[in-house]
This record gives C-alpha cells, structure tokens and sequence, in this order.
C-alpha cells in the first residue's frame, strides 16, 4: 500500500522524476553542439517548427544561466517564464550597478544591439503565432522560414554573450576581492610592531 503522499503524485510528476538526470558541463555541452545541429537540420529541410521549438529551447536554458550568474542572486531559475527571465536580465543590464559591472557589458540595450528587445519581439510575434495560432491563422512557408532563421541568428548571439558573460564572471570571481578598510584597519593594528 503506498503512502498518502505518493498517493498525490501524479503521473506526469512521477514520468518527470523518473526521467530527470542532471548532466554534468561536458554532456550539456555535446548537448548544444547536437541541438544547433538538429536546429542547422530542420532549417534545411524546412521544418521550420521544429526548429522553433528548439530555438525556444535554447533561449530558455541560455537566460537560466545568465541569470544563474546574476551576482546576487545565484538561486536556479529554470522554472520562471521566458518573460520573466528576459525582463530580469534586461532591467538588471540596463541598470549596471557596482555589484553588477558585466551583466551591462554583454545585455544592456546599448551593448546589445537591443538583444533582450529583439529575442521579446521574436518570442511574441514569430514563435507564438504559430505555436498558439496555427490553426486558427494561415502562416505560409516563407515566413515559417523567416521565424525560424531569426529565431536561429539570435539563439546564436544569445549563446555567444552569455558563454563569454560566463567567463567574464567566472574569471573576477577567481580573483581576490579587496579587503574593506574595516578589514584593512584591523590587520594593520593587529599585526606585531617592532
């Protein structure tokens, strides 16, 4: 007999449990080679929503780890929406406070080209008309394959700035940070005179 709670899972939590594996860096990172080249794929042949749906994919795993690189907040942000992340990310670049120099240099408005801009415009107007309108809507070919092709040259930009974003915030971390005075103060009194 099982338990009351197991009794409240439901199937599709007990699926997502089950199938959930965490991959270490270097599986996630075969993991994008293989999905840019499923994306390269499915352009080429014309199957312009799947590439979308793995565009989609993409930017909403790219924002989780830019945010996860947020220097006050490092907390894991894989279940808030694409909106929310792209709007956390803009607010934060474009505001490029002291505790977060970096963010600014690869995400703000002016740094970017309007990156967060254009990846909004193409989520609300190339991703979700077919995606939530297909059947109510006709959508020819052509602007399949624009939405897709847009969709693919930002994944790319995104990818591109949050890998260097990455290492950028990486690379400072690594480095001692100075002391404070009060630090600096107290060494100094404490340490043996002559």
């Amino acid at each position: 007999m099982s338990s009351p709670q197991e009794e409240n899972i439901t199937a599709s939590e007990a699926m997502t449990a089950q199938n959930t594996h965490v991959i270490s860096n270097s599986e996630k990172q075969e993991n994008y080679k293989t999905q840019f080249e499923r994306l390269e794929k499915a352009i080429d042949n014309a199957y312009y929503l799947e590439a979308i749906m793995i565009e989609y994919a993409i930017i909403e795993d790219r924002t989780a780890s830019i945010l996860a690189y947020e220097v006050n907040n490092r907390r894991r942000y894989d279940n808030m929406m694409i909106q929310e992340k792209l709007n956390r990310i803009k607010n934060c670049a474009n505001q490029n406070t002291a505790d977060r120099p970096w963010i600014g240099k690869y995400f703000s408005d002016e740094n970017s080209n309007n990156l967060i801009d254009r990846i909004i415009d193409w989520k609300n107007n190339m991703r979700n008309t077919p995606t939530h309108k297909l059947m109510k809507i006709i959508t020819t070919k052509e602007e399949l394959c624009n939405y897709a092709n847009t969709g693919a040259d930002l994944c790319r930009e995104l990818s591109n700035r949050a890998t260097n974003y990455r290492r950028m915030v990486e690379r400072h971390s690594a480095q001692p940070q100075p002391q404070d005075d009060a630090q600096n103060n107290e060494s100094s009194t404490s340490s043996p005179n002559t």
